[in-house]
């Protein structure tokens, strides 16, 4: 079985990028379940691959900018969640007898409250039945109690929550347990390391929220722009946002006289986490 997934696109979302969603890739793994019998090629891109390294579903991995025609060839089924023209393109012409996923490069939609992972499977016509994602080992860099994941990508600007808060939450949280600042954010092997050491996770909606959702970390999420009910915390997270009408605009860009993030109070989301500590939905270290 062939899979495509790169992150030069988001399954669920229009337009091509020239920085990769790493998160879409890691969010992908769920189909692995589905193909548990077979021998799985996985074509991504370079900044990608580390998140399917040691992959036990996985057999192998392709760069998608190192590999050629020959390689993409003697498949029985092929998966195909980039909706690019080059991919588009190819997975029309390929030779593959069963084909799921993207063969043109109209975007696939998530009815409002459906979930990313309800839409995945329903590309390869099955059901979503709380499979989760999929990822190998990852050695941990380091042991404390709460790591705090406060930067955002260059994708998604608007995610952020303003670091004056995020000091302020760690100096609040910091009195009851070991805190952790993000590490990594230039290196993915660092960065999985880091979050690999953190016993749970306060976050915004991004990669780092994926991974500690992979490695069945409790996650306390910050949502603004993006909708927090297509993520499926797996009964070990939940979401913070602000008031109804004032966020899930789906716009890495923001106009408002408010931005939606800074409408969340730092006492808020401290109630949030102390709750969660204090019923030891978090471990503590």
């Amino acid at each position: 079985m062939l899979l495509v997934k790169t992150g030069e696109t988001e399954t669920f979302a229009d337009g091509v990028s020239i920085v990769p969603s790493l998160g879409d890739v890691l969010r992908a793994t769920v189909l692995l379940h589905a193909f548990a019998g077979d021998e799985v090629t996985w074509v991504t891109s370079r900044s990608a691959a580390p998140l399917l390294h040691g992959n036990p579903r996985v057999a192998r991995a392709l760069v998608d900018d190192d590999i050629s025609e020959a390689e993409l060839a003697g498949f029985d089924v092929l998966v195909n969640l980039e909706r690019g023209d080059r991919w588009i393109a190819w997975a029309t012409r390929a030779a593959i007898p069963v084909k799921f996923g993207f063969t043109s490069s109209s975007a696939a939609r998530l009815e409002r409250g459906a979930g990313w992972q309800q839409g995945l499977y329903s590309l390869i016509d099955r059901p979503w039945r709380g499979e989760e994602y999929v990822m190998g080992e990852v050695t941990p860099s380091h042991r404390s109690a709460v790591g705090l994941n406060w930067q955002v990508g260059g994708r998604w600007p608007t995610k952020a929550w303003p670091l004056e808060r995020w000091q302020r939450l760690a100096a609040a949280l910091g009195a009851h347990c070991a805190v952790s600042w993000q590490e990594g954010f230039d290196d993915l092997h660092h960065y999985m390391r880091w979050i690999a050491g953190c016993a749970s996770l306060v976050t915004t909606d991004s990669l780092g929220m994926h991974l500690a959702i992979a490695m069945k970390k409790p996650v306390l999420a910050l949502f603004g722009p993006t909708p927090q009910w297509e993520v499926d915390f797996y009964g070990r997270g939940r979401w913070l946002a602000p008031p109804p009408g004032d966020f899930a605009c789906a716009s890495p860009t923001c106009s408002n006289p408010i931005h939606c993030m800074a409408a969340l109070p730092v006492e808020r989301v401290l109630s949030a986490a102390m709750s969660m500590i204090s019923t030891d939905v978090w471990p503590k270290t």
